[in-house]
């Protein structure tokens, strides 16, 4: 799975193309948790999937990443926009979005990378609000 990453600012870019594998969605949490275990601050983070030719991971093992994020504890809480296209992507984004439930980070589902990065660049509070954690509309 190739993919690319951009810091800049607060927030952390991740652009997803080609076909994702378990391995590649594996590979790529190590090395967030690497940069994640060493923040003094977490950054928001701009989850761009919309590139994706092929998702070739069941929800069983898409469910088991999410069970090992879920164990995870942060410096801080913040945001994580999630960038969702076509019809495949976004129910692989909302299957992450509401099995998640992590008190430190508000999943929000987005039609364009604007508007994801309007939502994380905005001022006020980054809690992970039940209201947040629950959200089922897509943003456009």
């Amino acid at each position: 799975m190739p993919h690319r990453t951009d810091l800049t600012g607060s927030v952390w870019r991740f652009a997803f193309y080609g076909r994702l594998t378990v391995d590649d969605l594996v590979e790529a949490e190590k090395s967030v948790y690497d940069v994640e275990a060493s923040a003094t601050r977490v950054p928001h983070r701009l989850i761009e999937i919309d590139e994706l030719t092929a998702i070739e991971l069941s929800f069983l093992e898409l469910y088991s990443f999410i069970c090992q994020r879920r164990t995870r504890r942060f410096a801080n809480r913040f945001k994580s926009a999630i960038v969702a296209t076509d019809f495949i992507h976004d129910c692989f984004a909302r299957m992450y979005q509401q099995t998640l439930k992590h008190p430190q980070i508000t999943v929000r589902i987005f039609g364009n990378a604007q508007s994801a990065m309007d939502w994380l660049t905005a001022p006020g509070k980054t809690a992970a609000r039940a209201e947040d954690r629950s959200q089922t509309e897509k943003v456009s």
